[in-house]
């Protein structure tokens, strides 16, 4: 797929522009986030909403906002990041290293062996006991069993994952560690250790070097 049509898919979403879980699940990604994470890099960060989640959190922070949509980027309000990357002309490895990233529902969006090619990439910049925290769609939900399955219709969604798929990529490009935890809506209910990983509609990888 060719980069410009990826743009022009991700445009026709703007549900991720008044999401008003995206909040909660920025403040969940600070929760992993510790004094020695001093730059953070958020991967698909949008209009920068979850970015000043990060940035009140750790205003000491240096955090880094990347995005493929130029139109997006020039929404962000001033002081939310450090430095913005247009993806459309920067490659990501130019932010050099960082100690963290963090990508809420983005990876979706990503083909496949452009998905690789990017978390080799973060590997690579990622110093050492780094984290990475990604938050994705769950395929295998109970509501999506049920026929709310709107989140696998999505035409900009073309890269919906199951998590023992998304697990193995990050060991497979040289992660040392991954662990699956529940993300979205149902954490309000039942906190993100549940076991029953259908209960979530979407669910959290964290990932260490």
């Amino acid at each position: 797929m060719e980069k410009s049509e990826i743009i022009e898919n991700n445009k026709r979403q703007t549900a991720s522009e008044i999401d008003r879980f995206t909040v909660e699940r920025y403040m969940t990604f600070t929760s992993y986030l510790t004094e020695g994470h001093k730059t953070i890099l958020d991967f698909g960060c949008n209009t920068g909403r979850g970015g000043k989640v990060i940035r009140d959190f750790n205003p000491d922070s240096i955090i880094y906002g990347a995005d493929i949509v130029r139109e997006r980027l020039e929404l962000i309000p001033d002081g939310t990041y450090d430095r913005v990357v247009d993806l459309t002309t920067e490659s990501i490895s130019s932010v050099g290293k960082v100690d963290a990233i963090v990508s809420g529902e983005v990876v979706e969006h990503i083909p496949l062996p452009e998905l690789i090619d990017y978390l080799s990439t973060f590997r690579q910049i990622l110093n050492r006991n780094g984290v990475i925290l990604i938050t994705t769609p769950n395929p295998d939900s109970f509501l999506v069993k049920l026929g709310r399955d709107s989140v696998l219709r999505d035409p900009s969604h073309i890269n919906i994952m199951r998590h023992g798929f998304l697990r193995e990529l990050l060991l497979k490009t040289g992660f040392g560690k991954a662990t699956v935890k529940g993300s979205g809506k149902a954490t309000r209910i039942f906190g993100q250790n549940c076991p029953i990983l259908r209960l979530y509609g979407s669910y959290l990888v964290i990932a260490s070097v």
